[in-house]
């Protein structure tokens, strides 16, 4: 009899380090994507630039080589565009549109996907401006970005 309650009791145990053995590494392993991690770096570079407006991510070129491990850092190689925004905006980044002819940098480093590291090392080149070409007035990332705000401002889903 005693038997059985020590084993009725081991496996009510051993379901409970199951279970938590199954939590905490979800609750310790989140770490971020690639675009997260790069989205990160714009705010940092927004927050130690001089500029008057806040920059927007363009174009993230694809991680070259997939590593698992998080506190390794990856090289990021990305364009950012002036928007309309300044500095000074408490707007959400992704709601400011780009600056028509705004200034355009290229940059390249390295980012860290763990969270608690908040780590990067990003430098952009000097800012260019891009003329737009007369035959159509919007690059193509601009031109999805409009049509994906017209399409929230839609009623029906």
């Amino acid at each position: 009899m005693e038997t059985q309650r020590d084993s009725c009791s081991l496996g009510r145990w051993s379901l409970l380090l199951l279970l938590l053995g199954l939590v905490i590494p979800l609750a310790t392993t989140q770490t971020l994507s690639y675009k997260e991690a790069v989205l990160r770096a714009v705010d940092g570079l927004n927050q130690r630039s001089s500029d008057e407006n806040l920059y927007r991510l363009l174009e993230l070129d694809p991680l070259p080589k997939e590593d698992e491990d998080p506190d390794t850092p990856k090289p990021v190689s990305f364009t950012v565009k002036e928007t309309v925004c300044p500095r000074t905006t408490q707007q959400p980044l992704e709601e400011c549109d780009f600056k028509e002819n705004g200034l355009v940098k290229q940059c390249v480093g390295t980012v860290v996907l763990d969270p608690a590291k908040d780590y990067f090392d990003i430098s952009c080149d000097k800012p260019q401006r891009i003329k737009r070409r007369h035959w159509f007035p919007l690059s193509f990332q601009e031109f999805l970005e409009q049509l994906r705000r017209f399409r929230d401002q839609l009623p029906f889903p």
